[in-house]
């Protein structure tokens, strides 16, 4: 049976049968890490997109993505209208989440030594 057509008969088997064809072999496999975190000011204010206004004038998210794309020329990933929503590193990328929040994901390794080597450790 194939998994792209659905056998009311037999729900749980194309379930099956859908996971089962996309597990890669142990040489196609590959290993990677995301870090992410919700930015808060230290007054307990939220880190947002575009910072504050008026007597509120705090750095946003877009700020630290173009300021890390002016110190390290790692290439902005922009929204249609151009805005940065994400940064692309040589060992990973930087991307922006909904809540304002940055993860750091490491491009696929084939191990966790390689893994670790862009974190630092």
């Amino acid at each position: 049976m194939s998994p792209t057509k659905l056998n009311s008969h037999q729900p749980w088997q194309w379930l099956t049968n859908l996971f089962k064809e996309s597990i890669r072999q142990h040489n196609q496999r590959k290993i990677g890490i995301e870090v992410e975190r919700i930015g808060l000011w230290t007054d307990g204010s939220p880190f947002t997109y575009h910072g504050g206004t008026g007597k509120n004038q705090k750095l946003g998210a877009r700020d630290l993505l173009l300021k890390l794309h002016e110190i390290y020329g790692w290439k902005k990933v922009e929204s249609i209208p151009g805005e940065p929503i994400g940064l692309e590193l040589p060992n990973g990328k930087v991307s922006l989440e909904p809540g304002s929040q940055l993860e750091f994901a490491v491009s696929p390794q084939e191990n966790l030594k390689e893994v670790a080597m862009p974190c630092g450790f």
